[in-house]
This record gives structure tokens, C-alpha cells and sequence, in this order.
């Protein structure tokens, strides 16, 4: 009875030190490789770019601001559906926190 060679070798784990440990995690092992790699001030794991550190940024202005809001346009649309909204939340708010003892009107 022959025995059949096998297809591929047998997989080979070696001793890895804790850096490329480190590399096999976060770019090797990834479904595709980041830009850079993710080392602190060299590159970015998460969107392979910077995030503003102060989350301020002088270009925009506060997001409360009256110049945010400037360009705002209310349409009879939108007014209708945060009306409806409001009505629907106050009936299902005023359904819940009713006295559950009342008693209904049941029909002779």
C-alpha cells in the first residue's frame, strides 16, 4: 500500500519577538495593509490620518453658533413631521404614564 506525498509542507512556527509580534498583529494580519505603518508619529491605524488633537478647528466655526446656523431653511415638510412627532411621543407618553386602575366604560 503507497502512501500519497502531501500537497504542501507542514506549517513552521517560530519564536517571535514581541515587536514583530506587535507588526504581525497590526499590519500583516489585517485584511489589507495600512498606508503607513502604526507607529506613534509616523503613521495612523484608523483612517491612515490625523484627527485634530484640540478638536477645535479655527476654519469652522462652534457648531451652536449663529453663523453655523446661518443658511438654516425650515420647510412646511419638516415642520409637519416634528409636529406629528411630538403629538405621537405625547400619546404614547401619556398611554404609558396613566393610572392603569381606571376603570373603562364597558357597553350594557
Amino acid at each position: 500500500r503507497a502512501v500519497a506525498a502531501p500537497r504542501a509542507t507542514t506549517p513552521v512556527c517560530k519564536k517571535l519577538t514581541p515587536e514583530e509580534r506587535r507588526k504581525q498583529k497590526l499590519v500583516v494580519g489585517t485584511n489589507w495593509a495600512p498606508r503607513t505603518e502604526p507607529t506613534p508619529g509616523k503613521g495612523y491605524i484608523f483612517f491612515n490620518g490625523p484627527t485634530p488633537k484640540t478638536a477645535v478647528q479655527e476654519d469652522l466655526p462652534s457648531f451652536f453658533s449663529a453663523e453655523n446656523f446661518a443658511g438654516l431653511e425650515v420647510t412646511p415638510a419638516q415642520t409637519a413631521v416634528t409636529i406629528t412627532g411630538l403629538l405621537s411621543f405625547l400619546v404614547v407618553a401619556s398611554s404609558l404614564l396613566s393610572d392603569p386602575k381606571v376603570d373603562t366604560v364597558v357597553a350594557p
